[in-house]
């Protein structure tokens, strides 16, 4: 069973009232969220703050020890999970068809080149798709299923309910190895490297005024072209179960900090994108490997004023142009090299002195 909703506006009060009608007819419900990189931690992030909003009542699922019950609800986290490029979707399906599983809800998705998992769901399951080339292809190979049109969940991200900064503590010691990580990514050592990958990413355009950064990713949905050992792969510093700690908010403030710093955004990352948007940036998208970017932005986001997607096919704008010719500068490329180069001494000669 399928049926399509129609397309709503990005951040008009009714963006999210088709999943939160579902939801709140669900009862108590468990949430597992789409373990993966920043980005699917923004999403994870963004429906616990739909739940607070509406006063939903669910408990976090732990895959390693599923509720011990008769029958249960359970609601799986947005994202991009199921694609051919990433394993496990097995293994994740057994805890989607589970017979304890009254009724399932798999919150706004990409979905395609899996068509066994698809085939696999059934009447107890509500799948959202975040682009209609995924709705297309759910409903062609499954009758049983309802399969609704949706947004992608980051959208709804409220960036102000978002901790300020100066509160970050160190975690207790019970709080688990997840936010301990967490923690470490934004303090010290960690946190200067990190800033200092995202200012080396960044160029200054004599033209414009602006600052241009290209966050681009390095994993295997990559699909553009142009490729720059001086871009910066921001979703990809942190993966983790995506569950709530103690310090996660406050991993989605540091990735606002990091993406407001630029005025415009390049990226293939689709979270890069979405909260550099919420941050007030100029964004231009470039599609990964399998078209979720251009789905999402058809869905979603096309209209919006500062965010533009780049076709393949078309060259870039000047100002990018520009930025890039200077980002790959062979003077600016040495300095970064040399650097890299006396730091990778240094260090093993610190090891040396102390060994």
């Amino acid at each position: 069973m399928s049926q399509e909703q129609p397309s709503l506006m990005q951040n008009e009060p009714s963006e999210i009232a088709s999943l939160v009608q579902i939801l709140r007819g669900l009862g108590e419900f468990y949430f597992w969220p789409n373990n993966g990189n920043l980005g699917d931690y923004l999403l994870a992030e963004a429906a616990r703050q739909i739940f607070r909003q509406f006063g939903l009542p669910w408990r976090p699922y732990n895959p390693a020890t599923p509720p011990q019950e008769e029958s249960y609800v359970l609601v799986y986290g947005g994202g991009g999970r199921f694609v051919p490029h990433w394993g496990g979707i097995d293994r994740i399906l057994e805890h989607l068809t589970r017979p304890e599983v009254r009724r399932c809800v798999i919150m706004p998705h990409s979905i395609c080149g899996v068509d066994s998992f698809v085939q696999a769901l059934d009447a107890r399951h509500t799948v959202f798709c975040r682009e209609r080339r995924t709705y297309e292809y759910c409903v062609s190979l499954n009758q049983r299923t309802t399969f609704l049109m949706g947004h992608d969940v980051g959208l709804s991200l409220n960036v102000e309910q978002l901790p300020a900064f100066d509160t970050l503590r160190a975690p207790h010691s019970h709080a688990g190895t997840e936010a301990t990580a967490q923690y470490h990514l934004m303090s010290g050592a960690q946190k200067r490297r990190v800033w200092f990958h995202a200012r080396r990413a960044t160029v200054r355009v004599p033209s414009t005024g602006r600052k241009v950064a290209f966050m681009l990713r390095t994993d295997k949905e990559k699909s553009v072209a142009a490729a720059s050992e001086w871009s910066f792969d921001l979703s990809s510093l942190w993966s983790g179960s995506c569950q709530e700690t103690v310090c996660g908010a406050h991993l989605m403030r540091f990735m606002a900090d990091i993406t407001a710093y630029p005025d415009v955004v390049v990226t293939d990352r689709l979270h890069v994108a979405i909260m550099s948007m919420h941050t007030g940036r100029v964004v231009y998208m470039l599609d990964n490997d399998y078209g979720k970017l251009s789905g999402v932005y058809e869905q979603s986001l096309k209209g919006k004023e500062n965010v533009h997607l780049l076709s393949g096919a078309e060259p870039w704008p000047a100002e990018l142009q520009e930025a890039w010719t200077r980002l790959n500068a062979p003077l600016r490329s040495m300095f970064y090299r040399t650097a890299r180069w006396v730091k990778m001494w240094l260090m093993r000669a610190l090891r040396v002195f102390r060994g």
